[in-house]
Order: structure tokens, then sequence, then C-alpha cells
């Protein structure tokens, strides 16, 4: 069975996850962006672990529906800055230069949306959050563009950070910090899992171009199987983590447990495995 399939969501059945999707999905309609421009997709399972992190709170449905449609707009905004236009051939390089002003205008106008709805219910406490946790993750983005990780792990744990802060400031920001310990695998995994295949299909992928710019010596055999060890390492790390989790969030734990099971821990060659 491929990786990928293992990729599933707790939320596949559950209306209530499915409704959030489909509001933030709704703010994010542009008629004109989205005829031009490909929208990032809405992750499920940071969508999940927001939810997870607000049923742990005392706060009204509302309340709980605004951070986490604000905190998801802000993962989109933050994603479509990280887009790379489609190259078309037939563009010229004024209609390729326009369609990448497009993308960062794009993601500035996703981030105007999470910070009018916050005004909307006034929570600049929850405002400060965001802003400081789209400061922190751009400043390690910037350590990946510009190849300051020392070794491929260090790349990844970078990398995993980027995945994971805002999820993690949410955390903080709500008293909440059973997740913490997963947050980061957990998410760097799926991102992991979905590039690998990528670079398997010999395609760009965001997170690895960084990389390859700047270590042209790694074939594409040699980078999965470094993929590949990462993600039974992070497997290891969910494991342990998940082992501490708190009875309430037995639920969660079982969905994870469900999903990582079915892991791969050895790290054969992907020319085996192929």
């Amino acid at each position: 069975m491929d990786e990928r399939t293992w990729v599933i969501s707790l939320s596949k059945g559950s209306a209530e996850i499915q409704q959030l999707k489909a509001n933030i999905e709704q703010q994010l309609e542009h008629t004109y962006l989205d005829s031009v421009l490909k929208r990032p997709a809405i992750e499920e399972e940071k969508l999940i672990l927001l939810a997870e992190l607000t049923d742990c709170t005392s706060l009204s449905k509302k309340q709980k529906e605004h951070y986490i449609t604000s905190a998801m707009l802000a993962q989109v905004a933050l994603d479509t800055h990280d887009l790379v236009p489609e190259v078309n051939q037939t563009e010229n390089r004024e209609q390729r230069n326009s369609k990448k002003q497009l993308t960062v205008l794009a993601g500035d106008y996703y981030s105007g949306l999470y910070y009018l709805l916050l005004t909307k219910i006034d929570d600049f406490d929850f405002i400060h959050i965001l802003a400081a946790a789209i400061k922190e993750i751009n400043e390690y983005k910037m350590l990946l563009y510009y190849n300051e990780a020392r070794s491929f792990d260090e790349f990844i744990s970078i990398a995993e950070k980027v995945e994971a802060l805002l999820i993690l400031h949410v955390a903080r920001f709500l008293g909440e910090p059973a997740l913490n310990n997963i947050i980061g695998p957990w998410l760097i995994t799926q991102r992991l899992i979905k590039e690998k295949d990528e670079v398997a299909r010999g395609e760009f992928t965001p997170l690895f171009a960084h990389w390859q710019k700047y270590n042209q010596s790694y074939s594409n055999e040699e980078l999965l199987q470094l993929i590949h060890q990462q993600i039974a390492a992070k497997k290891r790390d969910i494991e342990f983590a998940l082992s501490e989790l708190p009875q309430r969030l037995r639920p969660y734990k079982h969905h994870l447990s469900s999903i990582i099971g079915k892991y791969p821990t050895h790290t054969t060659s992907f020319a085996e495995e192929g």
C-alpha cells in the first residue's frame, strides 16, 4: 500500500470538520484569483489539530470557529506565498512575472482575511499570537531558503518548525500543552510523505527544491533514502508522544495510531520498493 493512502483524516465522516472546511473555502473564494492561480489546499490534519485544541477549552462554539478559521486562513496565506506559479511555455517573461506578483498579492489578500475576521470579535490578543507565529515562521523559511542548515537532519528540523509553529502558538495561547510533542513530528511527517512521492516522480517540490539547490551532489535515490529515514524516525517520536497523551485525548490518539501503525519502520531503498 502506498504511504499517501495512509494520510487519511479522522474527519472523513465528521460533519463538523467538513463544515469548518467548507466555511474556510467560502472565505477564500475570489473569482479572479481562482481563475489564474492554484489555491493552496486546506490541510485537514491541521484543521483537526486546531479542533482538538479548541475542544479542550471552555470557549463558545462561535469563538472556537473564529479561532480555527482565522488560524487556517493564516496558514493558507503562508502557503500561498510559497507557491511557484505553473510554467506555461506559451507565456512571455512579462506574463510570468505578472503571475508571480499575483501570487504574492494573493497571499497578502488571504492574510487580510484572518485579520478582518479577528477584528470583528475584537480579539487583538489572538491577532498578536498569529502575527508572532508568522514572523517566526518566515525567519525559519529564510534559513531554508539560504541553506543555513549544516546537515539534512538540521534541514528537516527547521522545516518541522515551519510546519508546526502556527499550531504550536495557538496551543500555547489556548493553554493546551498536551499535544505539543506530537504537533511537530506529525505535521512534518505528512509533508515528507507528500513531497517524497513528488521527488520519486521527478517533480518540483517546494521544500526539497531548497535542499537540492545547494546540495546537487545528492541523487534522487539518495534524497529519497534520507526522507524515508526521517519518516521512520518521526514515527518513533510520534509513538512516544502518543504514549504520554492524557485519557481525554484518546480519540485523537486512536486516529494517529491507526495511521502510523502502517508506516514502514525499515529503510530499504526506494528502488527495491518500486
